[in-house]
């Protein structure tokens, strides 16, 4: 199962084309996930997850910095931790490195902007084949915004499109949980990947009338359903983004 989440994030690469919190949060806090944009570190992504240049990095010791992210993994009930960031201001391309916490007693809250230091080694268990091991998280803006059991705007586009994977294949175990969730909205009354059709879309049971198909909204819910087939969002509020 874990290949088969390994190939929808090479997918969207294709289609695109740590930490024991020692840190402070220098004195910072936010209550919007930050963008951060670094095209360098795209570059980076592409060469080890899509042209196959992993060795080339592997086994040395670098400093991310993005936003803190977790996976619910439930194919290999496993939690994965990620620090992520957008290839430039379009943001449609993402990159994300995946890694291995020493500690998560004291991890920032997800959304946080952080430095993630670790040695990037090949491993069977990381997701995409490559994780940062041992990894230190230094708190650069911590997120400060309530959040619910699945807030999918801490996540880059393509770890949202893994979760809601996860969450559509694992339905039952996500039932009655709260979700916060980016996207368009799609005919049906649906919300869809906020940039690439066909990756992934939700049902929305909502008692109002949905912005017209293709606005970007971000809803609140609870996540509902015993499978894919009947899975859906049951709206609590949405914002019309942009």
């Amino acid at each position: 199962m874990k290949k088969i989440l390994c190939l929808i994030l090479l997918c969207v690469i294709a289609v695109s084309t740590i930490a024991c919190s020692n840190g402070e949060a220098e004195g910072k806090s936010s209550d919007t996930v930050a963008k951060v944009l670094n095209p360098i570190e795209y570059s980076i992504y592409l060469n080890v997850f899509q042209n196959g240049e992993g060795n080339s990095y592997a086994n040395k010791t670098y400093t991310k910095e993005g936003v803190f992210a977790i996976l619910h993994d439930s194919y290999n009930n496993k939690t994965r931790y990620y620090v992520w960031g957008y290839s430039d201001k379009t943001l449609c391309c993402d990159w994300q490195w995946e890694f291995v916490p020493t500690s998560t007693d004291e991890l920032p809250p997800i959304g946080s902007r952080v430095k993630v230091s670790g040695k990037f080694v090949e491993n069977d268990s990381a997701l995409d084949g490559y994780w940062m091991e041992n990894a230190i998280v230094e708190v650069v803006v911590k997120y400060e915004a309530s959040i619910g059991d699945y807030d999918t705007i801490t996540m880059s586009p393509t770890l949202t499109r893994v979760q809601v994977v996860n969450m559509l294949n694992h339905a039952s175990e996500y039932a009655g949980q709260s979700i916060k969730i980016y996207g368009r909205v799609m005919s049906g009354g649906k919300i869809q990947h906020p940039y690439y059709d066909g990756a992934w879309s939700l049902p929305l049971e909502y008692d109002g009338d949905l912005p017209a198909i293709g606005t970007w909204i971000t809803v609140t819910g609870k996540f509902s359903g015993s499978s894919a087939s009947d899975s859906k969002v049951i709206v609590e509020s949405i914002t019309i983004d942009g």
